[in-house]
């Protein structure tokens, strides 16, 4: 059976296709840090929202998935890649146990490069 926070990442996809602001502020702790390795940069919750917007056609392609389940704290690694011909991500997210439910504390995503 699959772990309860791999649910939380279909959210936030999901609340991406949709442009809903509360599903994806619902995934993320109020004080998540997201960094890209692009740039290095530090997006918090609310600067992560101001980028959420209708994308019907918003569909990543995850798999790979590595669910390391330390109690009240998950690790989840996977690969993402958005379309076929766009290079692949790495994305790690670390959740926690927070007001009944698993929210995201941290997040990077860099570029697989082959």
């Amino acid at each position: 059976m699959p772990h309860p926070v791999l649910a939380q990442i279909e959210h936030i996809n999901q609340a991406i296709r949709e442009g809903d602001k509360v599903l994806y502020a619902s995934v993320y702790s109020e004080d998540v840090l997201f960094t890209f390795s692009e740039n290095g940069k530090l997006y918090p919750r609310d600067q992560l929202l101001k980028n959420v917007k209708p994308a019907p056609n918003f569909r990543p392609m995850n798999d790979e998935f590595l669910v390391h389940d330390y109690g009240h704290t998950v690790v989840v690694n996977f690969r993402s890649r958005i379309h076929e011909e766009l290079d692949a991500r790495r994305v790690t997210m670390t959740f926690i146990e927070q007001n009944g439910g698993w929210r995201a504390v941290a997040a990077h995503s860099t570029s697989i490069t082959e």
